[in-house]
């Protein structure tokens, strides 16, 4: 049996049928390990559903964040990855996130480091200090080239997401919520967006801010439910 830990980009979370590419790739293969037999241990943001265990990272409460907020994220990152590294003898760590707030691996324990974003956004002081003994991979050709002469020859194992059939029933108020108000579509839009961040938290964030919360949304919200039903 294998033990996989498994780190997302610690503001999005992991889940079936949500908002980022990485995050389902991470759901996918934490799905298949549980499946398999073998341990998945996954460090994301609260609200995520991995199959295998989850070891929650807190989302900040501020939209914007400062410097005081940046070392709170770090602290709370490395916590939870402390949490999941002690739980258990881990046999690799495969990290799906562009931000690791520097933490220091146990050389030990092999290190995958997935690209699944332009290479452009990874900065060099982030990714640096592991060139040297983490194993990265290229999520496409196109991108290989591009990283060629900052990351090496590594492989490249396509990407991709399985699409479900557009329901047009289903998510015609999420298409025209994007249309009507500009909402960002890679989002799935903002009803897709709330179930992804939890309806709970979606009505603790509006009352905060002083926007009032619809009827149906509180209900929802009372009961656990969301918007989009699995």
């Amino acid at each position: 049996m294998t033990t996989v830990l498994s780190i997302a980009y610690p503001f999005a979370p992991v889940g079936p049928n949500l908002v980022g590419g990485a995050e389902q790739i991470l759901w996918d293969l934490d799905q298949a390990l549980v499946a398999a037999g073998d341990r998945s241990l996954v460090v994301a943001c609260e609200g995520s559903r991995p199959g295998g265990r989850l070891f929650a990272v807190p989302l900040p409460e501020h939209e914007t964040l400062d410097k005081a907020d940046g070392a709170w994220c770090q602290e709370v990152f490395h916590a939870a990855v402390d949490r999941a590294l002690a739980s258990e003898p881990v046999d690799v760590v495969h990290v799906h996130s562009m931000e690791l707030y520097g933490y220091d691996f146990p050389p030990e324990i092999p290190l995958l480091i997935t690209l699944h974003l332009p290479i452009e956004w990874y900065a060099r002081e982030t990714i640096g200090k592991y060139m040297d003994h983490a194993q990265f991979c290229f999520v496409s050709q196109s991108q290989r080239r591009t990283g060629l002469a900052a990351f090496g020859d590594a492989p490249v194992i396509e990407n991709g997401v399985e699409i479900q059939p557009f329901d047009r029933e289903g998510k015609k108020s999420d298409f025209a919520m994007v249309m009507g108000t500009g909402f960002a579509p890679f989002r799935g839009g903002p009803l897709r967006h709330a179930d992804a961040l939890g309806l709970p938290r979606t009505v603790e964030q509006l009352k905060r801010f002083e926007i009032p919360v619809p009827s149906l949304l509180q209900q929802l919200a009372a009961e656990n439910r969301r918007f989009h039903e699995a």
